[in-house]
């Protein structure tokens, strides 16, 4: 069996003179790493950054998903917040 594991792809914005509100962008799940890094490229190529977007800045990356087991203690960690609500 083959384990596979798709690659996250995060655009961040920022404006200069506003660094503390840096947003997220958009998010894209890639089949790996190659193609993670290829859609970040054509992401920050593409005019729709460019467009009313004076003063900001772009950046992207690319990271493995989180594992099944990053999954699971997150959704017990949920349980646990569940059951502690009254």
């Amino acid at each position: 069996m083959v384990e596979w594991i798709p690659w996250l792809l995060i655009i961040i914005g920022w404006n200069a003179n506003a660094p503390d509100e840096q947003q997220v962008i958009a998010i894209e799940v890639a089949v790996d790493q190659e193609e993670c890094d290829t859609l970040g490229k054509e992401y920050m190529g593409s005019k729709e950054l460019s467009n009313d977007r004076e003063g900001h800045s772009f950046r992207y990356l690319c990271s493995p998903m989180p594992d099944h087991g990053a999954f699971a203690a997150a959704a017990d960690r949920w349980q646990s917040q569940l059951d502690k609500q009254p």
